[in-house]
């Protein structure tokens, strides 16, 4: 457990709030499945319902894993964490009742958090100690959004961060990169996109995942034979 432990360190995502020799971490999962289904995405439960466990499950095992290896930081390490405000303070609250003192991260879709209201819940997840939340862009371009099926658009991504910055909370994203309408000028509006929302992008390449529709698309237009 040591072993795991130490590579957590490396893991976690700037900025921290302690040094980072002093993290002890490790992962934790509170959810299966995601409520997207993305062209570019293969997990080993699609096609099964997402599911999510109780609040009291997940604090009981943080209190055993904090008690036993004395950790400081828990990564919620889900295809998605929270899929609704609701399963989000149902969490958050339990934490803070609790009186737990752990760091934590983990990711929701990028078009949850876009009332004005909802930088009270982020002000929460800050207080039962959150220190950011990931949520993909994957692309500023609305075509390759729509080839993608991400039904969210980049005006509620951008939302979406404001509200987190307003919160005091960091936000991380993702892209893809390489969808067949990909240029050079929307791989530039998806960077802008990132400047302009002051959010730094963990970017990756298409990959035709067996399983995924554009493995399907693959095929089906001769890019790959199997």
């Amino acid at each position: 457990m040591e072993l795991y432990i130490k590579k957590s360190k490396v893991g976690a995502s700037d900025p921290l709030p302690i040094p980072r020799k002093q993290v002890r971490a490790l992962p934790v999962n509170i959810a299966r499945g995601c409520i997207g289904n993305c062209g570019f995405c293969y997990h080993v439960f699609k096609g099964v319902p997402y599911r999510y466990r109780t609040p009291d499950s997940i604090v009981s095992e943080i209190k055993t894993l904090i008690k036993k290896y004395s950790l400081n930081y828990i990564n919620f390490w889900d295809e998605l964490t929270f899929f609704s405000k609701k399963n989000t303070m149902d969490l958050v609250q339990k934490i803070i009742d609790e009186d737990i003192h752990f760091y934590w991260t983990g990711n929701c879709r990028a078009n949850l958090f876009t009332d004005d209201d909802d930088v009270n819940i982020i002000k929460k997840m800050k207080e039962a100690g959150c220190l950011g939340i990931l949520y993909s862009l994957e692309s500023a371009d609305p075509e390759i959004l729509r080839a993608m099926n991400k039904r969210i658009t980049v005006e509620q991504f951008s939302r979406q961060t404001e509200i987190f910055h307003k919160g005091g909370l960091t936000a991380w994203t993702s892209l893809v990169l390489g969808y067949p309408q990909e240029t050079p000028e929307t791989i530039r509006k998806t960077f802008d996109c990132c400047i302009q929302n002051n959010i730094y992008p963990s970017a990756g390449y298409l990959l035709p995942q067996p399983g995924s529709p554009m493995y399907d698309y693959a095929m089906k237009h001769g890019f790959i034979k199997d």
